[in-house]
């Protein structure tokens, strides 16, 4: 966008107060964190429910924001020189300059909706399209009532298409989109579950999502799902393009071939036939690559240029990972695509992430880009505005040396140059972004400076963490809090970065079971308060040094803090443990009394919250003992608030409860497994998302003769000639001895296979008889997005806690988000 303030404000109806220099806007800011080439950038700031952008006018200002959206009474006076645009209803405003932006071009638009693969059939689509027209796409997942308004602000005349994604997340959000977005083209990516808790079924969605396509010339769609295909023969006076299996359909599906990564299909187009190279052999990415064949087709693309394509085509692995590198670095790993937006984004991600790290940059040239002079300006810019330390330049063409400025920067020729000049150890205690494009292949870096090299990883997916909290948060109160519990770190996943992604994420306490892991997450940079469920009189200084809150559970405990808390200056937050009937730890109903004049006439620890844990809250079998738990907990409560005349945060409902018994979430809830997707009370499951997905690699692959034996005391034992994986993944890992023998199936390839013979230390075999062209390094699932933690507990007669509280340190772990 290129407008003058004044322009602003008549576009979207709003009030000018113009008490400075007037600049072109050029940039949006939503976020005063995240402020770059802020002299030309207006701030708006929006009111959510959890949050008023008005609060942080003053950071805005300091950054050089002078150009504001707001929609509450500002004292102007104190930004003397700052200009304003007071409207009634800044999300509004920001959507009705969106809607005047995108009227000002006539090109062709294609908007994708979908409950999957939207954002990947986007980059797919941008990279194919790319090489012959310039074109813009809403970066990342920008999908949302906010995303596509800043999506469609980023057209400019030099574009000549734009790929807009558009997702919805309740009834007639899909109409403020549409007035947005103004596609001419649409694709529908599936329909499925993902994201349904605004709708009442799948019908309801599907006509709510398709209201997109109101205006648009053509549809694509695949014609093998009747629900879309039915729903999308409603509207009027569009063209729909859909392949599929039946000769009805535009492209015909005639045959697939699958081999070890590939997929050969035949199809028929306009009496045709032709055979597609697709780089997969998963169903769900063969439909979506059959789409990108489709929308090319409509482009008047060759079949040997659309085969070019597929072949440049990837599941984007890179996004955003991170991963623990060597000498106490973070890792974050984009080497994916390189354009100015992608790099902004990924070092905001970097700001938010390095905590007291210092910062290093490794990139590459920007290969695509047509206007290098121009890109390398900003993105020197944008360097100096992170204010990197260290910056690393690779295959960047010398004529472009003299528009970086950074003191401490080193030009490389190739990946190769830098591989062999810099060594390992010149990374130490930096937060390292890896950002670049992928023919340079940085992600040979990513893996040199990664503390592990075990082929085994946990794989922690940021996104899907999300979405389960925000599931979660929608059943409560505006004014319930929320405790995240990230004890045993984090059930496995890494307590420092699931705390530093539940802190901006809005969670207002973190719980954890002791005082040394609370100790690690407050070094970490994280000023949530944390509970600590059991304390021990040897580490109370700490409680004070690191301002820890403790469950207090017993009368000797509670004196033994109390006698130590006149030695120190400050009071401290305590939290009072009620055994309400599950008699693990907690104060009992005759112990009140005591406990009351205990805390009578003290100020050195202050009651923060009393509290309660259910025994069963999953299990409607037990609903009547859970009432009979609240009933108890509720008394105990009011006989404690009563006589200390304190009124303390009230929680009782751990993950399962809050789905079960919303009625007593009080003024705080505790979530666990929830957020990782478990669902034990069986009602939301369907919405939730795996977040963890445990794999391994093949190291071998073996043939055993009938009689022939593998493992310790043969307990593998053949008895037929069969071919088995030898697998990176033993006990010693966590996984558990119990699921051997065939009482478990891994997936590799798409394929289950079983456990065969014993679990060892370091490696278990599975029985791969049955899968093709299969070979040393493919990839196995232990647990994930396509085989549930569930199974994996039942095989082993235990919980999902157990399963991933198991995981070894020595699995190398990774995450990603986007």
């Amino acid at each position: 966008m290129n407008y003058y303030l004044k322009d602003i404000a008549k576009i979207v109806s709003g009030s000018l107060i113009l008490q400075g220099e007037e600049n072109r806007m050029q940039n949006i800011i939503i976020d005063s964190r995240k402020i770059s080439f802020s002299k030309n950038s207006i701030f708006i700031a929006f009111i959510t429910k959890n949050n008023d952008g008005h609060n942080y006018i003053q950071d805005a200002y300091d950054h050089g924001v002078r150009n504001f959206i707001v929609s509450k009474k500002v004292d102007f006076s104190l930004f003397k020189d700052a200009n304003f645009v007071y409207v009634a209803n800044a999300l509004s405003a920001l959507q009705t300059l969106a809607k005047h932006h995108r009227k000002q071009f006539e090109i062709p638009v294609i908007a994708i909706t979908g409950s999957n693969g939207k954002t990947i059939l986007k980059e797919w689509l941008s990279k194919s399209l790319a090489n012959k027209i310039t074109v813009i796409q809403s970066p990342n997942s920008y999908n949302s009532q906010i995303g596509v308004a800043l999506s469609i602000l980023k057209i400019n005349s030099n574009h000549k298409l734009a790929i807009i994604e558009a997702g919805i997340s309740e009834t007639n959000e899909m109409e403020t989109l549409e007035k947005m977005i103004m596609p001419t083209v649409g694709v529908i990516t599936n329909i499925g579950d993902a994201h349904s808790e605004g709708f009442s079924d799948l019908s309801h969605k599907l006509s709510e999502k398709i209201k997109l396509f109101k205006h648009c010339k053509t549809v694509f769609f695949n014609g093998n799902s009747r629900d879309i295909s039915d729903h999308l023969n409603s509207l009027e006076n569009i063209k729909l393009f859909s392949w599929g299996k039946d000769k009805n359909n535009d492209i015909s599906i005639l045959k697939i071939d699958k081999n070890k990564h590939k997929s050969s299909v035949t199809i028929e187009f306009k009496n045709e036939q032709t055979t597609l190279i697709i780089p997969f052999n998963s169903p769900e990415f063969i439909d979506l690559s059959m789409l990108l064949v489709s929308i090319l087709f409509h482009f008047e693309w060759t079949p040997d240029e659309i085969n070019n394509a597929l072949q440049n085509i990837d599941l984007l692995p890179n996004r955003l990972q991170i991963r623990e590198g060597l000498n106490g670095c973070l890792l974050i790993n984009d080497s994916y695509s390189t354009d100015v937006a992608s790099l902004q984004l990924a070092l905001e991600y970097q700001q938010q992430h390095k905590k007291q790290l210092s910062t290093a940059l490794i990139i590459s040239d920007f290969d695509q880009q047509i206007d290098k002079n121009e890109t390398y300006v900003k993105v020197n810019k944008l360097i100096e505005d992170k204010q990197i330390k260290h910056v690393y330049l690779i295959g960047i063409d010398k004529k472009y040396h003299h528009l970086f400025k950074s003191k401490n920067q080193i030009f490389f020729e190739n990946t190769a140059a830098f591989k062999n000049e810099i060594k390992s150890d010149e990374f130490q205690n930096q937060c390292v972004l890896i950002k670049g494009a992928r023919k340079h292949k940085l992600e040979q870096i990513f893996e040199d400076l990664s503390a592990y090299v075990h082929l085994t990883t946990l794989e922690t997916d940021f996104t899907s963490l999300e979405n389960n909290l925000n599931i979660y948060k929608s059943y409560l109160n505006p004014s319930t809090k929320m405790m995240a519990v990230i004890k045993a770190d984090a059930y496995g996943s890494g307590s420092i970065q699931i705390a530093d992604f539940l802190e901006k994420k809005g969670v207002d306490y973190l719980s954890v079971a002791i005082i040394d892991e609370a100790i690690k997450i407050r070094n970490s940079g994280c000023q949530l308060p944390i509970l600590i469920f059991n304390v021990q009189h040897t580490n109370f200084k700490n409680l004070w040094q690191y301002n820890l809150e403790p469950e207090v559970y017993s009368q000797q405990l509670l004196k033994e803090l109390l006698n130590y808390s006149k030695s120190e200056n400050q009071p401290l937050n305590i939290h009072l443990k009620i055994d309400s009937g599950m008699h693990r730890l907690g104060f009992e109903e005759n112990e009140i009394e005591s406990v009351c004049q205990l805390l009578k006439g003290q100020n050195n620890l202050v009651v923060k919250s009393i509290f309660s844990h259910l025994s069963a809250s999953e299990n409607t079998i037990h609903d009547d003992f859970t009432h009979k738990q609240i009933e108890t907990f509720n008394a105990i409560y009011k006989k404690i608030s009563r006589q200390l005349g304190i009124k303390p945060l009230q929680h009782i409902l751990n993950t399962g409860g809050i789905i079960r018994f919303p009625n007593h979430q009080y003024d705080m809830v505790r979530i666990g497994l929830g957020l990782y997707g478990i669902d034990e009370t069986k009602n939301i499951g369907q919405n939730l998302e795996k977040v963890h997905s445990l794999k391994a690699r093949i190291l071998q692959i073996k043939k055993l003769k009938k009689g022939e034996s593998t493992g310790y005391s043969r307990s593998g034992l053949a008895q037929k000639d069969m071919v088995i994986a030898i697998v990176s993944i033993g006990y010693a890992d966590g996984l558990l001895r119990i699921c051997g023998n065939g009482k478990y199936s891994v997936l590799i390839n798409g394929s289950l296979c079983s456990t065969f013979g014993n679990i060892c230390m370091d490696v278990m075999m599975v029985d791969v008889t049955h899968v093709p062209n299969i070979t040393a390094g493919s990839e196995v699932e232990i647990f994930g997005k396509n085989l549930p933690i569930e199974d994996l507990a039942k095989s082993c007669q235990t919980i999902s806690y157990e399963v991933i509280s198991r995981i070894a340190p020595r699995v190398k772990k990774i995450y990603t988000y986007g």
